[in-house]
């Protein structure tokens, strides 16, 4: 841009308050003919370049952002620029404006104003900025009503935060279009006054008669975990067959321990015995003993 600024050098006479200026381009009679807008796109937090469409950068008078009656950010020949966002840079060799730190306040028109050396005319350019912000991934939780241990009916909610602009959740079961499922109620909240991002959430109710099912949500192409809904009754025991099988085993418990009893008292009973005839059979020869002797 060192010929923009030659250039400039030549024209310093004719110096313009940039309070002037401002009002100038507020004049609908002192812009030319505006050409087509453009649109731009940018996320939460994120960065966008808003380029001015600018034919001779190198005889370049002027150029700067405003949106509505709001100074941005820019470029003037022969006077220094104050006032800026402080998240935007003005690009001169591009032509551009970057801005960064995106939120939601930011979206909205903007005018990009040139003017080359040497003419009075302003070339107006609109520029439109879409700022969104995406959804978290969805979560998902179930209530369900059991009547004696059987669930009767689940209500099944999905909720996804911090999100613009709104979505729709869209449920993924088996059952949507069933009887046993009951139309959702949606509803959308803002998290928080100050950032106009939203909190959505969708409830439905499924009726369990059908049986267990598998159910998941999405928002936007992100989607849940899938959670189980309608759980299956628990199996029921015959209390009877308990009964018996209980009966028995305490039975043959008691079978066992009799059987080892008796088995003790015959090996106690038989070494006994033993003992006895042992004793018999000593005194007899100790008696013939005492015979024989003189």
């Amino acid at each position: 841009m060192k010929a923009s600024r030659w250039l400039c050098s030549l024209w310093e006479p004719r110096v313009f308050n940039l309070l002037v200026l401002v009002l100038i381009v507020t004049k609908p009679v002192n812009v030319a003919e505006s050409s087509p807008r453009n649109y731009y796109e940018g996320v939460v937090g994120g960065n966008v370049t808003f380029y001015c469409p600018v034919g001779n950068p190198e005889k370049l008078d002027l150029l700067y952002l405003q949106k509505g009656q709001t100074f941005i950010n820019g470029y003037h020949c022969s006077n220094n620029i104050t006032g800026t966002w402080p998240n935007t840079i003005m690009d001169l060799n591009h032509t551009a404006i970057h801005m960064f730190g995106l939120n939601l306040s930011n979206a909205g028109e903007y005018e990009c104003h040139f003017r080359y050396l040497g003419s009075k005319d302003i070339t107006s350019v609109k520029l439109h900025l879409m700022v969104t912000a995406p959804f978290g991934k969805p979560s998902i939780t179930k209530t369900c009503k059991d009547n004696h241990n059987v669930q009767e009916g689940c209500y099944v909610t999905c909720a996804s935060h911090n999100g613009y602009p709104s979505q729709k959740i869209t449920w993924k079961t088996a059952h949507v279009n069933s009887p046993t499922w009951k139309q959702p109620n949606n509803s959308e909240v803002l998290s928080s006054p100050t950032n106009k991002m939203l909190n959505i959430s969708s409830t439905a109710y499924i009726n369990c008669s059908s049986g267990e099912v598998n159910v998941s949500c999405s928002v936007g192409n992100i989607t849940s975990d899938v959670i189980s809904v309608c759980d299956p009754p628990p199996r029921t025991t015959n209390n009877v067959l308990v009964i018996v099988a209980v009966v028995i085993i305490l039975g043959i418990s008691v079978g066992i321990a009799l059987l080892c009893l008796i088995m003790k008292k015959r090996k106690r009973g038989a070494a006994s015995a033993t003992v006895n005839d042992n004793l018999s059979e000593v005194v007899a020869l100790n008696g013939e003993g005492m015979e024989e002797a003189p």
